[in-house]
């Protein structure tokens, strides 16, 4: 399969920022020109009205493989996927899934038998599904004949051009930096840091993101949450950052804190924009995490405040160091940019 048969490449391309939407976007941008892009993001009653009808023109515009982001719920695999898998099937191209999320198997098996047999047969027509981490690729080892790649995810590449300008002294500046969802962990974040400045330590919070939903908390009572913490001199809430109010956040800091329990966790983006920067990162063993921070300056710690406190309360007494900042950077480098990432989606789709 040659680029120039013009691949039909079906995610989300608009609505809330995600790590799966970021990544999709790339993957798109890896191809340019040589790719028809639909958007499957249901942000809008228009835009889930004429899903099929832009899918349908898509696939006629296009002659190469079908490249999509999986869903894993109900509502999804029937809305957006199964016609990917239909319109596959009629026109016998060859199919490309990738996966953001350690789901699948739970997804799977959220339906009854005969529903259950029906995703098997569609997967089973999956020439290649991709994934950030080896460990989330077992996910489909059921489907023999499908062929398992995987892709790490990466960062921006302007975060590991801006200078590493952390402190060495002062308060510890800790970062929080992704979605504000009950299940990411943030209020265990502000817990732990509470919790470290009450200790005696000095420290500083700076939480970062937009608050959502999520089966535990709606958006509104993050909100309320938020705003009981505001007035604490020692955290600050800076809401969604992006572009150069990013970098400077994340060069700042010394430590990245994620204390997540989301249960679809996979690869997070914000990971590895915080490694780029130099900051040493504190994470739950949630989805691939652990495989990600192998051999970095990192710990794993349990979805609890007090061990978080505990973590952060060690890197501040171990002392700042320049060579672990330096090393985190250039390990990220190694293993983690925007090229390489380019680099594998079109080999992918070149079925190299």
């Amino acid at each position: 399969m040659l680029l120039s048969s013009k691949p039909l490449m079906v995610g989300p391309l608009s609505g809330v920022v995600t790590g799966q939407l970021v990544a999709f976007r790339e993957a798109c941008n890896a191809l340019g020109d040589t790719c028809v892009a639909v958007d499957s993001s249901f942000s809008s009653v228009s835009k889930l009205a004429s899903y099929p009808l832009r899918l349908l023109m898509g696939a006629i515009r296009s002659r190469g493989p079908i490249y999509f982001t999986s869903s894993r719920s109900k509502i999804g695999f029937f809305s957006r996927d199964l016609p990917i898998f239909l319109i596959a099937v009629a026109t016998r191209r060859p199919l490309i899934n990738h996966l953001h999320g350690n789901d699948f198997t739970r997804f799977r098996n959220s339906f009854g038998r005969g529903l259950r047999s029906l995703v098997d047969a569609c997967y089973q027509r999956v020439a290649i599904s991709c994934a950030p981490t080896a460990s989330l690729l077992r996910q489909y080892d059921r489907y023999k004949a499908m062929r398992l790649v995987s892709i790490p995810n990466f960062f921006s590449p302007e975060i590991s051009e801006m200078p590493i300008i952390k402190s060495l002294n002062g308060p510890l500046e800790v970062i929080y930096l992704s979605n504000l969802m009950y299940s990411k962990g943030f209020i265990l974040a502000i817990e732990a840091v509470d919790q470290l400045v009450e200790s005696g330590v000095s420290a500083h919070l700076t939480l970062c993101g937009m608050p959502l939903s999520d089966d535990c908390m709606s958006s509104a009572e993050v909100e309320d949450v938020l705003a009981t913490h505001r007035a604490k001199p020692h955290i600050t809430i800076a809401g969604p950052v992006y572009g150069q109010a990013k970098l400077e956040a994340l060069s700042k800091s010394h430590v990245f804190v994620l204390p997540t329990t989301y249960q679809t966790e996979a690869s997070p983006i914000s990971i590895l924009e915080a490694l780029a920067a130099g900051c040493q990162v504190i994470a739950t063993p949630q989805g691939a995490i652990p495989e990600m921070l192998e051999g970095f300056h990192a710990d794993l710690q349990p979805a609890e405040s007090t061990a978080f406190a505990t973590s952060l309360k060690r890197v501040n007494e171990r002392g700042r160091s320049f060579e672990f900042w330096q090393e985190n950077r250039d390990r990220a480098l190694e293993k983690f940019t925007l090229a390489r990432y380019h680099s594998n989606i079109r080999k992918v789709l070149n079925n190299d």
